[in-house]
């Protein structure tokens, strides 16, 4: 089946409406302030302990606890797993039919074994990537929208990562072009809502702070990764039909 793009683009905005879409979009901010705060407290505690020199340092860092640099790292480390298992909840979420709930299933289904692959597989696939980039860009880019589905092979079809290479290559056969179509269009949209939201959050931290300002910037970035996914779960049930 050829790509429908505007129909992807379409479906992916419709689903992150609706009902679960709009869970996991809170399921993402959340996710993403814990991560923030974890993370800023990290540097909150390297610049206290001195690990940071002092010439770095800011006035202020939003949203950090005061926390040891030990425990803001493991902190930091499990919030980073928890974000990995919701993304794949996530995923299959999208690629099924469900709008209106999220099954404990998609979260808990062979998670080890998937983030194992993942883990691997993204080490892999950033090498591919960046010796394509390096022989003359045009291959770097071939080969991103090739394996563009690994990921999907890997969450919901629970394939190693090797056989995720594979199908993926398979599925975008004859639709190379339009799913890089589809990639550039999804990241313009990205950034025009995302533009639009970091300027208000300019505004906003001058008049309310920056611990104001770095929550609410947390928001549009939460819809962006949810339409993201959700787009690119449509293309790829379009494509497996």
């Amino acid at each position: 089946m050829s790509l429908d793009i505007g129909s992807a683009i379409r479906n992916g905005a419709e689903r992150t409406v609706k009902r679960n879409g709009l869970i996991i979009a809170g399921l993402l901010f959340t996710v993403s302030i814990l991560s923030t705060v974890f993370s800023n407290s990290l540097i909150q505690g390297m610049l206290d302990e001195g690990i940071i020199p002092s010439e770095y340092a800011m006035e202020t860092v939003p949203l950090a606890l005061g926390l040891s640099t030990a425990a803001s790292s493991v902190l930091l480390f499990a919030t980073m797993t928890v974000s990995a298992v919701v993304g794949i909840g996530v995923l299959r979420t999208f690629v099924s039919a469900e709008t209106e709930k999220l099954p404990l299933e998609n979260f808990t289904r062979n998670v080890v074994m998937a983030l194992l692959n993942l883990i691997v597989g993204g080490i892999a696939y950033a090498v591919i990537l960046t010796v394509g980039f390096l022989a003359f860009v045009i291959p770097g880019f071939f080969l991103l929208v090739s394996l563009y589905f690994w990921n999907i092979f890997v969450i919901v079809e629970d394939q190693n990562f090797i056989e995720a290479f594979k199908s993926s290559w398979n599925l975008t056969k004859g639709n190379r072009l339009e799913l890089f179509g589809l990639g550039v269009l999804v990241v313009i949209a990205a950034m025009i809502f995302g533009a639009v939201f970091s300027l208000a959050g300019g505004l906003l931290e001058l008049a309310a702070g920056a611990t104001i300002a770095t929550i609410f910037e947390q928001i549009p970035n939460a819809f962006i990764s949810a339409f993201s996914v959700a787009t690119l779960a449509q293309a790829y049930n379009q494509l497996k039909e």
